[in-house]
């Protein structure tokens, strides 16, 4: 009889866990299970608890940019850059990061001023080409090595001679959102705005088309798929495009209708998506959609940024404060009963 019983409740759990693998919106309040959560904010060091920019350097530290200067986190304790303490830094309005082939770190800052950070030292960069003042959104590198930065009306810039690139007139209109720049697995630089997906080249902004059955369909992002191509959101789903056609489809948005803000994928598979209003979502290989949000983990729901560390830690820049979520080495389950009070 006792082995009848716990057969039974050995099939009951079992049943329970394909149950939130099969249903994602079974799986939404799960993520705190399956991830340990932290959040620094300034009472821990942050000159700031709103993180507009992530990086790990190759050094191992997390940089966290804020309106009110950089935080450099070793895993203990911060060490705050800005424009007070750290001389070479015009301002503390930092907006983006970068660390290129050689260790340099370049922050853009929200008022169009652009910083190199090179041995221990922050050098104000002379801007060589016209282009229009404002926040800088993005810095990356192409395939060629070159670094570019990414201004908020969607205008690039090639660092080293000063070349500017001028968005085509769809992609230039006046944005709700501040744009996206991202390297994808080829190192193609890619710019996302106003709903449009384009490569920057030497050449000009080329703007790409995909496939949809939708008018004037809308990309808030992309990003790199660990199988190759990029995940993109679009026509209400969440689909890998990859050797010219759609590859792979997750199904409709879980976020409903709220905007997107970013969007990364983990070397272990976790889909990220961070909203301004509802939160992060992550897809997990094992349970489908979770959602975090400050109802469950987080300390408020806008998501602006991510990085996954070396110890495949992810890194949430929030507008709440800087959190990690460390994936748990032992996941632990529950039913919605919890068990009638029983002991298992």
């Amino acid at each position: 009889m006792y082995c009848q019983r716990l057969s039974s409740s050995l099939f009951a759990w079992v049943v329970l866990v394909t149950a939130l693998s099969a249903h994602p919106s079974l799986a939404a309040n799960d993520a705190a299970t399956e991830f340990a959560i932290e959040t620094w904010m300034t009472e821990h060091g942050m000159p700031q608890n709103s993180v507009t920019a992530l990086l790990q350097t190759r050094h191992g530290y997390i940089w966290a940019a804020t309106y009110s200067g950089i935080a450099q986190f070793d895993g203990d304790r911060f060490r705050v850059f800005d424009s007070a303490t750290a001389e070479g830094l015009p301002n503390s309005r930092i907006t983006s990061l970068f660390e290129d082939a050689k260790g340099d770190i370049w922050a853009g800052h929200d008022t169009g001023d652009l910083t190199r950070y090179s041995k221990g030292r922050f050098y104000p960069e002379k801007i060589l080409g016209k282009w229009t003042p404002g926040m800088i959104a993005g810095i990356g590198a192409d395939m060629r090595g070159d670094l570019w930065m990414l201004n908020i009306r969607g205008e690039a810039q090639r660092i080293r001679d000063g070349l500017v690139l001028k968005p085509p007139p769809e992609m230039a209109e006046f944005p709700s959102l501040v744009p996206q720049l991202v390297a994808d697995g080829q190192q193609r630089l890619l710019m996302v705005r106003n709903g449009y997906v384009a490569a920057i080249t030497p050449e000009g902004i080329q703007r790409m088309e995909f496939p949809s059955s939708e008018p004037r369909p809308y990309y808030a992002c992309v990003t790199p798929a660990q199988k190759g191509g990029l995940w993109i959101p679009g026509d209400g789903r969440v689909r890998r495009w990859a050797a010219g056609a759609w590859q792979e489809d997750l199904g409709p948005y879980p976020w409903t209708n709220a905007f997107v803000m970013s969007m990364m994928e983990s070397s272990n598979g976790y889909l990220l998506v961070g909203t301004l209003e509802r939160g992060l979502f992550i897809r997990s290989p094992t349970f489908g959609w979770m959602n975090l949000n400050r109802t469950n983990g987080l300390p408020q729901d806008w998501i602006r940024c991510f990085v996954e560390d070396r110890e495949h830690n992810l890194w949430i820049g929030n507008s709440g404060g800087l959190v990690v979520l460390r994936p748990r080495s032992v996941v632990m389950y529950s039913p919605p009963d919890e068990w009638h009070g029983r002991p298992v």
